[in-house]
């Protein structure tokens, strides 16, 4: 059965979420492991675990505030994918949070080798009642695709919001695409 548990200092399953965490982002999307621990031990930002019953199935980072809330990291066992985990953790996150959602992906306004791999996941999101909000956010790592489940917010709004995960460094930029680029794009 479908389960969610607080990360807690000293887990037992910290080398599962860690190993997830490493396996599922690449190095230069991730963040040292302590400093998400640290920051999880914050009010507004959760590190939660999925589970199957005892057998662990996957994560999400998420970082809040009083309107909106931020999947930053979501990452399911691929031994549990395809299997309904992925939309059942984002249903949990929906339906036991007030906020509006929205969430960070690599982005898929241009050329990449995995683009088809990154097209599945924003449609993945897009399934469960996400809509793109024209706004991305670009750092060291890449640029990304904001996704939301609303598109009452802009980038000040996002940029905020990030900036709790990220108080030590002003070296990220959120912005909004074109209007007409994303009126090509059908987004």
């Amino acid at each position: 059965m479908f389960r969610v548990e607080e990360y807690r200092s000293f887990d037992p399953d910290k080398r599962k979420v860690k190993d997830l965490y490493i396996d599922s982002f690449p190095k230069n999307e991730r963040w040292a492991f302590p400093m998400l621990v640290r920051a999880s031990k914050k009010d507004d930002i959760d590190l939660l675990k999925i589970y199957d019953d005892d057998t662990f199935a996957g994560f999400s980072f998420v970082i809040k505030d009083d309107e909106l809330s931020l999947i930053y990291y979501l990452a399911i066992e691929p031994s549990c994918q395809d299997s309904g985990y992925g939309s059942s953790t984002l249903q949990y996150l929906l339906n036991n949070n007030p906020n509006h959602f929205a969430v960070v992906l690599e982005t898929t306004h241009g050329l990449f080798e995995d683009i088809d791999t990154r097209i599945k996941r924003k449609a993945f999101f897009m399934k469960n009642g996400f809509k793109d909000t024209g706004c991305y956010y670009k750092d060291s790592g890449g640029q990304y695709d904001i996704l939301g489940t609303s598109q009452h917010f802009g980038p000040e709004k996002y940029r905020a919001l990030i900036k709790k995960f990220t108080w030590w460094t002003n070296s990220f930029e959120v912005g909004e695409y074109a209007r007409r680029q994303r009126k090509t794009e059908g987004q």
